[in-house]
């Protein structure tokens, strides 16, 4: 090998001066054998031990300098099981050969072919059931048992057959997907309350449900990540879905994530039991296979109105309740949403809906309004709704209970109101529309800026929504104006060519 050497010199006048060395390192030269690739002996002796190296053709030989101590033989590493279809064993025996001066890793690997093996052993069984903490069965868990898989059925029971005793075996559970079940903003509220320490975690299983980024911690990070599950801002965890837990885990408030991920069974009997609690991860209270139980309804309260088509309002919604929390979707038809005046991490859009996700501890205000313009000529009792469509509706009352969620509109007051007209711009025909609070003859008149009338019209409108279909000639800004009685009102309009 070469190595390239370099000093560099600087004066106080930051003159610099560079020298360089090249050295030249002669590595030694050295060689390995390695052992036979395939040996067959019969399993006699070997039934619940692996045959000694010396046995099997001995280690790799190296042929090396006196000098050169740089080479090392590292193993070996066996890994031992059935040959399928047969009565035999086979060891897989490994080596690894470092140089550690050119950093290069050599291998050698011997199969070892046991005749006879699974004969000289008792067959034994491993079988378990995978369920949640409060005992649901879950079906579709994959165990993997040293290579070899099975399902859980639907009464999350599982058995492998063929197994030997005398044997050391070890069995992992998973099951991913559906990652949002189970999720709802109440886990996020018993998480906060968790960590603000006033209403503690009282399993382990809690904890480990809490940790959505798999961090061996509970933090304001877990919250932020709920709430993105919640509002589908994002489609999966970080981690698998499920965490199984071995039955054999000690588990401890004080030390609740050393847990581990597979159960290891030494020298098995006939028969062993392995099971698995499953735990979900998000929702930290088990409300997956708990049921909802509703206790009341929570109402929002919205001003009826009617919104002309192209027109801009902002709808505010307030809650008539002390909540700890609350989720929904809102459905809005013929309605496009423009803002939203809330906490951003407390909303998401979806498909035109909006989905919020809220809780008292995130020192945020519990009403929001919703600035939107309309496609269509709609009653507002007509065009927004309460859904569970992206998010499931529920609120949390102080004592944690769920309640439903619904919309309650007070009547339109009733006043005298000029909209804008739609389209706007126009081009030769426009609507003008206005509320009246009762009925009564009204004037429409529309003019230039220099006060030219260029329509005028004499109207018997009704008590309500009023609208009128105009054929304007005139073209640039324009102003219209509505009197009925003792009101009158005026907007701009533009007409272009």
């Amino acid at each position: 090998g070469e190595l390239t050497r370099v000093w560099t010199a600087e004066d106080c006048g930051g003159n610099i001066t560079t020298c360089s060395q090249t050295i030249t390192v002669e590595l030694p030269d050295w060689t390995y054998e390695c052992p036979p690739d395939e040996v067959t002996l019969p399993c006699d002796d070997y039934v619940n031990e692996n045959p000694d190296p010396s046995e099997t053709g001995d280690a790799p030989k190296l042929t090396i300098p006196d000098t050169c101590n740089q080479v090392a033989v590292l193993g070996p590493f066996d890994s031992r099981g059935p040959v399928e279809g047969t009565d035999n064993d086979k060891l897989i025996r490994r080596w690894e050969i470092h140089d550690w001066c050119t950093g290069d890793v050599f291998v050698c690997e011997q199969k070892i072919i046991l005749e006879g093996c699974r004969s000289n052993r008792p067959a034994a069984m491993i079988s378990g059931v995978v369920s949640t903490q409060s005992g649901e069965a879950l079906e579709g868990v994959e165990i993997t048992v040293n290579g070899i898989d099975v399902m859980t059925n639907n009464d999350g029971l599982y058995a492998l057959y063929n197994m030997y005793t005398n044997e050391t075996y070890e069995i992992e559970a998973r099951k991913d997907g559906d990652d949002a079940e189970g999720l709802t903003t109440l886990d996020i509220i018993q998480t906060r309350q968790h960590i603000l320490n006033t209403s503690t975690f009282g399993s382990a299983l809690e904890y480990i449900a809490a940790d959505v980024n798999g961090s061996a911690s509970v933090t304001g990070f877990d919250i932020l990540t709920m709430r993105q599950m919640i509002l589908q801002q994002r489609a999966e965890w970080d981690i698998d879905a499920w965490r199984m837990v071995p039955g054999n885990a000690n588990l401890s408030l004080n030390d609740p994530f050393n847990a581990p991920y597979t159960y290891v069974l030494n020298h098995i009997g006939e028969v062993d039991d392995v099971n698995f609690t499953a735990v979900k991860i998000g929702d930290v209270n088990n409300s997956l296979f708990g049921g909802r139980s509703v206790e009341s309804t929570v109402k929002v309260n919205l001003d009826e109105q009617f919104i002309a088509a192209g027109e801009t309002v902002t709808i505010p919604f307030n809650f008539n309740a002390d909540l700890l929390g609350y989720q929904m979707t809102v459905d809005f038809n013929g309605l496009n949403i423009e803002s939203i005046e809330g906490a951003p991490a407390n909303f998401n859009v979806i498909n035109g809906d909006l989905a919020t996700s809220w809780d008292a501890y995130s020192n945020t205000d519990k009403n929001f309004t919703v600035t939107v313009t309309a496609t269509e000529n709609v009653n507002l009792s007509e065009a927004v709704f309460i859904t569970s469509g992206a998010v499931q509706a529920e609120a949390y009352g102080r004592d944690g209970a769920i309640n439903d969620i619904e919309l309650s509109f007070e009547e339109e007051s009733s006043e005298f109101v000029l909209y804008q007209n739609t389209p706007n711009p126009f081009q030769g025909r426009t609507t003008i529309a206005f509320n009246m609070p009762q009925a009564d003859d009204a004037q429409v008149t529309v003019y230039d800026v220099t006060g030219k009338v260029v329509f005028n019209q004499n109207v018997e409108a009704v008590k309500g929504y009023n609208s009128l279909r105009v054929d304007i000639n005139a073209t640039g800004i324009l102003y219209y104006s509505v009197q009925a009685g003792e009101y009158t009102a005026t907007k701009k309009m533009i007409s272009n060519k």
